[in-house]
């Protein structure tokens, strides 16, 4: 038999309620000293998280390249359906521009999410 322990250090960031333009900037701030630290894993929780919008995104987007250009692994758990549709949308982009504004943005995302949160 071969056993093999492995101890990495795993850092979790819950996040709950909007992740909006007015709420960005507190998490950019409180991510800081946590993307310094260039943790080798961070988990980002999101089952709290009800709404996304594009000033969102990019929070946990520059988290990720941060935390990537690193060398630190990055992963999104615990989605809800409306934030998992969302980020389906923007995976499939392939790095090309889709929106005239962040308004604009915001506008479509919301209403991926509001069409998730009816059922369809």
């Amino acid at each position: 038999m071969s056993l093999t322990i492995q101890l990495r250090q795993t850092t979790i960031v819950t996040l709950s309620g909007r992740l909006d333009t007015e709420s960005s900037p507190r998490a950019e701030k409180a991510l800081a000293p946590v993307l310094s630290a260039a943790p080798r894993h961070v988990v980002f929780d999101l089952a709290g998280l009800d709404f996304i919008s594009s000033a969102g995104l990019r929070v946990l987007l520059g988290a990720r390249k941060t935390l990537s250009d690193a060398g630190s692994e990055c992963v999104l758990v615990n989605m809800k359906p409306q934030i998992e549709r969302v980020l389906e949308v923007i995976r499939s982009l392939p790095g090309m521009k889709l929106f005239a504004s962040a308004r604009e943005a915001d506008e479509y995302l919301t209403s991926i999410q509001e069409r998730v949160l009816e059922g369809e």
